[in-house]
């Protein structure tokens, strides 16, 4: 309940007996004040009119902010104390939400994430209180953070995670895609499998960069089923200790976006409509050695590019077999550096349908 205001303003009805301002701001009593004899009422009620009114404001942000009395019977500190008390609850009402104040490291910054981890209760700072979700760091990081100068580790402890990471929208500062670094514990410990989505997900101006991990996906509608997925705009850059499992559409998937290896080893241990696809001037790059265990079956082709999607594979090396046709394009380009059509693993030939390229 709030207090009881008792400054009142004084004059302030209509038709009150007071100078109008721009009366009283030329009167000649204002540098000296009343002197001795009679003061005109008209003036002696402006005087009194200024003072009270602004006591009366006072007073009531003192009632309606701190829920105290404020009347003139309360000691000078009291309503001191009672006002900053006041001025305290005003301020606290403007701090800004989360995320409209940007934290700034000076230096390169490890988050934690972990299975047993919380997203409602973990602040993500030490391996004690990670999150529970890698989707939790990526949307931290992009509504806290300013990144500028800076490398994020986002550290995943060994499990399985049930869920990836749908980024959509660049992190402030971000210079590339090594500037946010998912790192799993290894692949051999860490898996990402999902339903119905991709493990991880570049939109938008999203750019950020896995390593460490197991990778398995379903489904077949837009956004899904991909190991790594990327949109207009996104770019994602795989390093060491990948292991793509099995995903219901393509373990690299470029539709519109960018994806690309940076050189490390990794492994296919799984199968997928490809392995390497790239749609809609979407660009896929890889150029290392990959390692195929199990004969995984791809139903389309190892590799496929269509609607003038680019896949290079020039420089790399596979060991290891493959079901399905080694490649296939449509309007699209497969480049190999002329390796020749056996280049891709895989039971079948390849397929150039014109004005597909494969060279």
């Amino acid at each position: 309940m709030s207090g009881t205001n008792g400054f009142f303003p004084f004059a302030t009805g209509v038709g009150a007996n007071t100078l109008n301002d721009a009366a009283w701001s030329t009167a000649d009593v204002l540098p000296q004040g009343f002197q001795r004899g009679e003061v005109p009422s008209i003036q002696a009620n402006k005087a009194w009119k200024q003072s009270s009114v602004i006591s009366a404001v006072i007073g009531q942000f003192i009632v309606d902010l701190a829920n105290v009395d404020a009347n003139d019977s309360q000691s000078v500190a009291t309503l001191e104390a009672n006002f900053i008390k006041a001025l305290n609850a005003q301020i606290a009402t403007q701090v800004p939400p989360p995320g409209t104040i940007r934290e700034r490291p000076t230096a390169n910054t490890d988050l934690y994430v972990s299975p047993s981890g919380s997203d409602s209760t973990g602040d993500g700072l030490t391996p004690q209180t990670a999150w529970a979700t890698p989707q939790k760091a990526w949307d931290t990081i992009q509504r806290n953070y300013d990144i500028t100068g800076i490398k994020v580790t986002v550290h995943c402890a060994g499990g399985a995670y049930m869920s990836g990471v749908l980024a959509q929208g660049p992190i402030v500062g971000s210079q590339n895609p090594s500037s946010v670094l998912f790192k799993g514990a290894g692949s051999a410990t860490t898996s990402i499998s999902v339903t119905n989505a991709s493990c991880f997900n570049a939109q938008s101006g999203a750019i950020y960069s896995v390593s460490g991990f197991t990778l398995n996906a379903t489904g077949v509608g837009a956004g899904q089923g991909a190991g790594l997925y990327a949109t207009p705009g996104g770019i994602l850059v795989f390093g060491a200790d990948i292991n793509f499992g099995t995903c219901a559409v393509a373990h690299l998937f470029a539709q519109g976006g960018q994806i690309s290896n940076d050189g490390s080893p990794y492994v296919i241990s799984g199968g997928a409509q490809a392995h390497l696809d790239a749609q809609n001037l979407g660009i896929v790059t890889t150029s290392t050695s990959v390692s195929l265990i199990g004969n995984p079956t791809f139903s389309l082709a190892f590799a496929v590019s269509a609607f003038y999607g680019l896949v290079y594979a020039g420089g790399a090396a596979y060991s290891g077999t493959a079901v399905g046709s080694k490649y296939s394009t449509s309007s699209g380009a497969i480049i190999v550096n002329g390796a020749g059509t056996n280049f891709f693993p895989g039971s079948l030939g390849g397929i150039v349908n014109a004005p597909g390229f494969y060279m």
